[in-house]
Parts: C-alpha cells; structure tokens; sequence
C-alpha cells in the first residue's frame, strides 16, 4: 500500500528537477515501497518530460501527467491530488530539498495519533532568498492556533491526510496566491497538527 503521494508541479523548472526527483528517490519511504511520486507538468517549454521519461525507465512507478496550457500551481496540486493513491499526500517543490528521512517522519507522526490531519518539519532558507529574512530557519514551531492568523505556520512541504479532501475540498484555484495558508487554515479545524523536529 502506498503511504504517501510526493506531488511536483513544474513549469520551466528542469534545472531544479532532477535533483528534486532524486531527493525524492533517496528517501527511505521510497526505498521501502511506501512512496508514489506524481508529476504534473504544467505545459513546460522545457525537458521535464524527458527528464521524467529517464527516470521512469529505471522506476516505472513514477506518474507523469503533462497538461498542454500552463495553470496555477494549486490546479496542478489538485490535478495530482486526484490520481495520487497515497494514504497521506505532500508537495514536493522543485527547488526544495529533504533530509532523507524527513517524509518518513511526517508519516509516522500521522500514523501516531489519530486526531493529527496535518504533519509538518523544520525548513531553512538557503541562497539567495535568505538574504530576504532576518533569519535562516522558517517560523515553524510547536503548533498553535492563534499563530496561524501571524503566518502559514506549516511552511512549504507539510503532509496531510488524503481523505480529508471528500470533507474540505481541494486547493483554492481562484487564488493566485496563498492558496496554501487557505487550505491550511481549513484542515487546522478538522484535526491536530503535528510539529516533528527535525524533519
């Protein structure tokens, strides 16, 4: 059974993706089986279906969907959410790295208890963009409802729980931006969220 759906939206991104897919590949809920990784290639005007073709040789499993006219992120979230088999679902951004076994945790600490619906880890600003923050680690930290109304407290790659999409929906597509933070906002009520240090 699959455990969880890794989601990567592209668009113009093939010199971030194939370290994406490989971060991906090296994680140890892969190894184990219990990975799927999705890929929606939102209309690219570069490789990343070749890219994805040269990995499918080796790991068939991988899902390659390419659409012809480029849409926002979050449709191509949900376009991935819906054919992801997963028991708990993740987005994996192409220029965003994991600890080996930063997914595997996620999971286990949805597996845990029974009342989370959302996990989500510790992430750090590298390059250029931390020059954009007083400090390198991202905000998270030990959840707190009220925090949730100062800043996405999840951060960029939290894993949920798939089923809950039959109770909240999907992914805003009519937001441009934050649809993310929306849909957080929206699962926060419908369970715990979980902090895993470390992740």
């Amino acid at each position: 059974m699959t455990k969880v759906s890794a989601i990567i939206s592209t668009y113009n991104n093939s010199s971030f993706f194939v370290g994406c897919i490989k971060n991906l590949l090296n994680q140890s809920l892969f190894g184990s089986g219990r990975l799927e990784i999705v890929v929606i290639d939102s209309g690219s005007d570069e490789n990343e279906g070749e890219i994805v073709r040269g990995f499918q040789d080796k790991h068939p499993e991988i899902k390659y969907i390419r659409t012809e006219k480029r849409e926002s992120i979050y449709k191509a979230w949900n376009r991935g959410i819906k054919v992801a088999s997963g028991e708990y679902i993740t987005n994996a951004n192409t220029d965003d790295r994991h600890e080996n076994d930063c997914l595997e945790k996620l999971a286990n600490a949805l597996d845990r208890d029974s009342h989370a619906v959302i996990s989500y880890g510790d992430a750090k600003m590298t390059g250029p963009c931390q020059k954009l923050f007083n400090q390198s680690n991202f905000p998270n930290r030990d959840f707190f409802t009220p925090s949730l109304l100062l800043y996405n407290l999840f951060g960029y790659q939290p894993m949920w729980k798939a089923h809950l999409h039959s109770k909240i929906g999907y992914f805003n597509e009519h937001l441009n931006k934050a649809a993310d933070y929306d849909f957080g906002l929206r699962i926060s009520m419908m369970g715990k969220a979980v902090y895993v240090q470390g992740a």
